[in-house]
């Protein structure tokens, strides 16, 4: 979903499965994206840039669904619904992905989550 255009890497970020006590707590999180990051979507593929640090990330199709979502107002749990909605993926993928993206772009400074 993110790729990290100053770093080359690659197009999915890959994690270990979360444990049964972090997705609970993620699940009543929200996300914002953090003041200092821009972005531009062309074709459905999102551009973020950290003015902080000048790096600059690409999500794809799937990533950018899932940042538009990260409005401060949805839950991880109600942002995952939305994806399995969307998407054709099982309910398991979805959650690693969502929460590998969202501990990525953690990571980089790109998102302000907030537990609930």
């Amino acid at each position: 979903m993110l790729v990290n255009q100053d770093k080359g890497m690659t197009d999915s970020v890959q994690a270990d499965s979360p444990r049964e006590d972090e997705t609970t707590t993620w699940g009543h999180s929200v996300v914002t994206p953090h003041t200092d990051v821009q972005c531009s979507v062309l074709d459905g593929e999102a551009v973020l840039l950290n003015l902080e640090t000048g790096a600059y990330f690409t999500l794809n199709r799937a990533g950018t669904v899932t940042w538009e979502l990260f409005d401060g107002a949805r839950t991880l749990d109600q942002i995952h619904s939305a994806i399995c909605e969307r998407f054709e993926v099982s309910e398991e993928v979805a959650r690693q992905d969502l929460l590998a993206l969202v501990e990525h772009l953690g990571q980089e400074g790109l998102i302000q989550p907030e537990r609930r």
